[in-house]
């Protein structure tokens, strides 16, 4: 699978995922970033959400919503009360 091809490029270069988040939704797109950690920097890397999730689950990263995006949903599916 290409998820573990990634994992193990990120393995082999020890670079480590320091996180997922997914950034924003435009036009009823997703989108996602991808944290990296290579040699004591970060490195941000835009990625579709579902191979920055499926990076995440490999490699035990966490996953996170940014906050603008999880208000703006939430509040306009009226998940969160203003």
């Amino acid at each position: 699978m290409t998820h573990d091809l990634i994992r193990n490029i990120l393995d082999g270069t020890r670079t480590t995922v320091v996180k997922v988040v997914i950034t924003r939704l435009k036009d009823d797109t997703f989108y996602a970033v991808i944290v990296l950690k290579s040699k004591g920097k970060e490195i941000a890397v835009d990625s579709r959400p579902s191979d920055a999730i499926a990076v995440a689950v490999r490699t035990g990263a966490p996953i996170f919503v940014s906050t603008e995006l999880f208000r703006s949903k939430a509040i306009r599916e009226g998940v969160v009360e203003s």
